[in-house]
């Protein structure tokens, strides 16, 4: 540990220096000296499969799904609606162009508003996009896939 010394007994790790690692991997726990008296810390890891960390990841897996089986469509269903290759390029450009234009300002939303609101929002924008998706043949046809996408950098 390279000149710092603890001793450990079970998960109590007793520091003399600035700080102890467990070497099994689990942890890394930092400690400190008071005056010359040892720090009692100890090394009890939270679980990180508790039902909320399963369901942002299983949420966070279908809303990257989502997008990424949306990639490689847009461009041909684009065309199919009858864009050329400049067309297909603004739609496929509209949606990363205007997700970079709102980040700043989500940060600041995040920021003040707390995270759960806004980032449920954003996740039923999106979800309404991905809906219009489908629907962009009755919108106007490569309008309505404009908005969509433009909906999608939103969300």
């Amino acid at each position: 540990m390279g000149g710092h010394t603890a001793q450990q007994a079970g998960d109590v790790f007793l520091c003399d220096d600035r700080y102890a690692d467990r070497q099994d991997g689990h942890a890394r726990i930092y400690g400190s000296r008071k005056g010359s008296e040892m720090v009692e810390i100890k090394a009890n890891p939270a679980p990180i499969w508790t039902s909320a960390f399963v369901r942002v990841t299983a949420r966070n897996f279908l809303l990257f799904t989502g997008f990424q089986v949306l990639l490689p469509t847009v461009s041909p269903y684009a065309a199919d609606l009858g864009a050329g290759k400049t067309a297909v390029g603004i739609v496929v450009g509209t949606m990363p162009v205007l997700a970079i234009l709102v980040r700043p300002f989500v940060g600041v939303a995040l920021d003040r508003l707390g995270r759960r609101g806004p980032l449920l929002f954003g996740l039923a924008v999106h979800g309404l996009a991905m809906g219009l998706y489908a629907l962009a043949p009755s919108l106007g046809g490569l309008t309505g896939l404009i908005a969509a996408r433009a909906l999608q950098g939103i969300g």
